[in-house]
């Protein structure tokens, strides 16, 4: 049997791009902001929370094994 070791914790969601914005969001009680996403075809719009654009790209995207994923 192997080892497993958990070396950090992270979340992306709506709040932000990591788990401190998130638990932020949800012990302020602060509501998501809720958007209309349109789609082809049907005449509702779906509604949804979008995660806010990412602050920097992180170096290890970079890699050439990543970008031809």
């Amino acid at each position: 049997m192997s080892d497993i070791f958990v070396h950090g914790f992270g979340a992306v969601s709506p709040a932000g791009w990591d788990a401190p914005a998130l638990f932020d969001a949800v012990q302020a009680g602060r509501p998501l902001p809720i958007q209309d996403l349109a789609r082809p075809g049907l005449d509702a719009a779906l509604k949804v929370r979008r995660v806010p654009p990412a602050p920097a790209r992180p170096a290890f995207l970079a890699h050439p094994r990543l970008r031809r994923t």
